[in-house]
C-alpha cells in the first residue's frame, strides 16, 4: 500500500471517511473503531484506501490509475469474503466497509454518470437481518445510522423512498433517549418517514397520516429547542443567514428536521387543491415562501459549519428538492456555488443537479459569473478547537 494514503488516514490528514460518517455517534466509532479492525479485516482496510485514494483522484492531488487499482484490489478481497459469507453471522466489519464502499460509489457518479447502487442494496441487506442487531456492536449501530443517512441522500436525489425500515429496535431504543446524537438520529428517522409518505405511492397518503407526521415535526421543534438553538445566527445576512453550531447532530438533525417540514409544506398543497381558485393560489404562495426560508436556512447552515462537510451535502439536497421555486438570479447563483463548491471540495458530484436547476431557471452555464456568495468566515479552525463531537459541558436535554 502507497504510504501517502496510509498516512492520510492513519495520522489525521484528509481525506478520510470518518468526518463524513461519525456525525451522531458518540463514541466516533469509524475514527477509533474501524481502523483498529481494519488491521485485521483486509476489506475493511482496503475499502479505507479505495475511499481515500479515490477522493484524492477527484479533487485533483492523486494518480487516478493507481486510485483503479485500489478500487480492483478492494472489489477482489469483496467479491472472496461474499463467496464465504454466511448471513447468519453478519460480521460488523463486513457492514462497515459496506458503508464505506457506498460513500466511494456515490461519488463515483462524477466519472461514472450513474450510480449502480451495489453498496447500498448491500446495506437494505444488513438492516433486513433482523438477528444481527439482537446484541450488535458500537460499529454495527453507527453504520445503521449512516446507511439510513445515505438513504435519504439518495432518496431526495432521485425523488423516492428511502426504501430502509426504520420500524428497528435500534429506532425505537433510540426514540427513549434525550441525549443530543440521539435526538439528530430522531430528527433522521421522522425525515424518512416524510420521505416515505411523500413518495411511497402505495402507501398511505391522507390527510391523517399528514397531521401525524405534522405533530411529530412540531413537537420535536418544541422539545429541543436547546438542540437546534445555534450558537452564533445572523438571519438578515444575503442570500443566505449565517448559522454556526458546535457539534456536528446538531448539523445533521436540525437539517433533517427542516428537510422535513419542507416536504410536510409542499406536500400540503395536495390537500388544499379543493378549494377556491384564489384561496388555493394564497396557500400555493404562502407555502413557497415558508419553503424558500427553510432552504436558505438549510444552505446558511451548511456554509457555515463547512467543517462538518455533509452539511453542504444536506443543503445540496434542499436545492435539487426545492431550487427551481427561486425566481431572484441572485438566489439562483448562489445556489449554483454552493452545489459547484461542494463538488470542487468533497468529491461530492452535483453536475445534475446543477443542469437541472438551470435548465428550470432558464439559463445556461455561460451566462454564469461566480460573484454572489459573500466571503463566508473559515469555522474549520474554530471547530477544531471545540472539539466538536464532544459536548464539552454545554446543558443537554435530560
Amino acid at each position: 500500500m502507497d504510504m501517502g494514503i496510509h498516512n492520510s488516514f492513519f495520522h489525521g490528514s484528509r481525506p478520510c471517511p470518518n468526518p463524513l460518517l461519525d456525525l451522531c455517534d458518540p463514541l466516533r466509532s469509524f475514527a477509533t473503531k474501524v481502523p483498529q479492525n481494519a488491521a485485521k479485516f483486509p476489506l475493511l482496510l482496503k475499502a479505507i484506501y479505495s475511499f481515500s485514494a479515490r477522493h484524492k483522484t477527484l479533487t485533483g492531488s492523486f494518480d487516478p490509475v493507481r486510485s483503479s487499482e485500489y478500487y480492483d484490489e478492494c472489489l477482489t478481497e469483496l467479491r472472496d469474503v461474499l463467496a464465504a459469507y454466511d448471513e447468519s453471522g453478519a460480521d460488523e466489519n463486513l457492514f462497515a466497509a459496506t458503508i464505506i464502499l457506498r460513500v466511494l460509489e456515490e461519488i463515483d457518479v462524477v466519472d461514472n454518470g450513474t450510480d449502480q447502487e451495489a453498496n447500498l442494496l448491500g446495506i437494505h441487506a444488513f438492516v433486513s437481518t433482523g438477528s444481527f442487531f439482537e446484541s450488535p456492536s458500537s460499529l454495527s449501530i453507527a453504520s445503521f445510522w449512516v446507511g439510513l443517512r445515505q438513504g435519504i441522500y439518495k432518496a431526495v436525489i432521485n425523488k423516492r423512498p428511502v426504501g430502509l425500515s426504520v420500524d428497528h429496535i435500534l429506532v425505537e431504543q433510540s426514540l427513549e433517549r434525550r441525549d443530543y446524537h440521539s435526538v439528530a438520529n430522531n430528527a433522521v428517522v421522522h425525515c424518512t418517514r416524510v420521505l416515505n409518505f411523500c413518495f411511497d405511492k402505495g402507501g398511505v397518503r391522507n390527510v391523517e397520516e399528514w397531521n401525524k407526521l405534522w405533530i411529530s415535526n412540531e413537537y420535536w421543534e418544541k422539545e429541543h429547542v436547546a438542540f437546534h438553538t445555534p450558537i452564533f445566527e445572523a438571519s438578515n445576512d444575503v442570500p443566505f443567514p449565517q448559522i454556526w453550531y458546535h457539534q456536528s447532530c446538531q448539523v445533521i438533525g436540525v437539517q433533517h428536521h427542516l428537510l422535513a417540514k419542507s416536504y410536510l409544506i409542499r406536500f400540503k398543497l395536495k390537500f388544499s387543491a379543493t378549494g377556491t381558485r384564489n384561496s388555493s393560489s394564497l396557500a400555493k404562495g404562502e407555502a413557497e415562501a415558508d419553503i424558500q426560508r427553510i432552504v436558505r436556512t438549510l444552505c446558511g447552515i451548511g456554509l457555515g459549519n463547512q467543517w462538518t462537510p455533509p452539511g453542504m451535502f444536506t443543503a445540496c439536497m434542499a436545492i435539487s428538492a426545492f431550487g427551481a421555486s427561486f425566481t431572484q438570479r441572485k438566489d439562483q447563483e448562489a445556489m449554483i456555488d454552493i452545489l459547484r463548491k461542494t463538488e470542487k471540495d468533497h468529491a461530492r458530484p452535483t453536475k445534475l443537479v446543477q443542469e437541472d436547476m438551470m435548465k428550470a431557471w432558464g439559463w445556461s452555464a455561460s451566462t454564469w459569473t461566480p460573484t454572489q456568495v459573500p466571503p463566508w468566515p473559515d469555522t474549520t479552525q474554530y471547530a477544531t478547537n471545540l472539539n466538536m463531537n464532544n459536548n464539552m459541558g454545554y446543558q443537554q436535554d435530560q
